[in-house]
């Protein structure tokens, strides 16, 4: 079993830093540097590949749809756009809509929104699963590598110990590139969940554009950057 304090003490141990953690609310710097950036990473890596583990599909809640034969106001999606959605509440970063039609996230008021011409929208994407022994191997170790290179430099690592981790992190980092040029869906391969296309009456034909949603780059030196905001 994998849990979140694993993953911090493989990232310390990654990252040449002394000690072993016993909890998340342990008091000591490592765990304070661990907390402060776990989450952020997290979503970072979760947002950088299709990760399979973390994939899900819903059927979106419509927020608003234009009206075309009134003037446009700052109620209505985007001018571009016919329907704004809600997004999922455990959704982290979007990958496609049933059909593969073109979307766009953007501000509607003050809720995050999904912006289409699609009808009876569902959408595939990267859900939201905090349980590390739930996660596949390679994220698992993308986690690993990412977390200890964005605690590396706040802990105060040797130069030498942090090319070591850069290095490892570009290493992990190439194999999820991989995997992601490998994991492209086909759109004449992808199909919809059944319960979907009963709960929405079926869908409407594949876009002529098939459009996947790009992933997130992951940057080197995250956490330095970071803590600099901050």
């Amino acid at each position: 079993m994998t849990t979140q304090v694993d993953i911090y003490n493989k990232a310390l141990g990654v990252a040449g830093a002394q000690g072993k953690l016993t909890s998340t609310s342990q008091n000591s710097r490592e765990a304070e540097v661990c907390n402060l950036l776990y989450e952020e990473v997290m979503t970072s890596v979760f947002s950088a590949a299709y990760w399979s583990s973390l994939r899900a599909t819903a059927l979106l809640t419509l927020v608003v749809e234009r009206n075309f034969d009134v003037d446009w106001t700052e109620t209505d999606p985007a001018p571009d756009w016919r329907f704004a959605y809600r997004l999922p509440p455990n959704y982290v970063y979007p990958r496609w809509l049933s059909g593969f039609a073109p979307f766009t996230l953007a501000m509607l008021g003050d809720e995050m929104t999904l912006q289409t011409d699609a009808e009876r929208a569902a959408l595939t994407y990267t859900a939201k699963i905090e349980d590390p022994d739930r996660w596949e191997p390679l994220l698992r170790t993308m986690m690993i590598a990412a977390l200890a290179d964005a605690v590396s430099r706040p802990l105060r690592v040797s130069d030498d110990q942090y090319r070591r981790v850069a290095l490892f992190f570009e290493q992990t980092y190439q194999s999820v590139l991989t995997l992601q040029a490998n994991a492209e869906v086909p759109p004449q391969m992808e199909t919809v969940p059944d319960w979907i296309t009963i709960r929405a009456g079926g869908f409407a034909p594949p876009s002529q554009v098939s459009f996947l949603y790009p992933t997130q780059t992951l940057a080197h030196g995250y956490g330095q950057i970071q803590l600099q905001r901050r």
